[in-house]
């Protein structure tokens, strides 16, 4: 997901519009800086060898960013992360 359109060359590789990558529901106040994090989580997705399936983000930026962002390391941030990335996989993985 972006807050902006994503670059045309992530769109050549994976495919869709723009529109698919850009968030279509309002943000509560609570979820908001969560949402940043992931949006700026944006280019460290893991991918399986040449089938091209996103596994999953790269944990390893995750610190850097959540810092950037002044929020801290903790579970609460972690599992967010994870809810946004599991809703992510199946339309990262939708083959057209």
């Amino acid at each position: 997901m972006y807050a902006a359109a994503p670059p045309k060359a992530f769109l050549a590789t994976y495919g869709g519009d723009a529109a698919d990558y850009l968030p279509d529901v309002e943000l509560c106040p609570a979820t908001i800086d969560i949402y940043r994090v992931f949006s700026d989580l944006g280019t460290q997705w893991k991918i399986a060898g040449m089938s091209g399936t996103v596994t999953g983000m790269d944990y390893s930026a995750v610190p850097f960013v959540l810092a950037s962002h002044g929020l801290e390391q903790n579970m609460q941030n972690l599992r967010d992360l994870r809810v946004m990335e599991s809703a992510s996989l199946p339309l990262l993985n939708k083959k057209e």
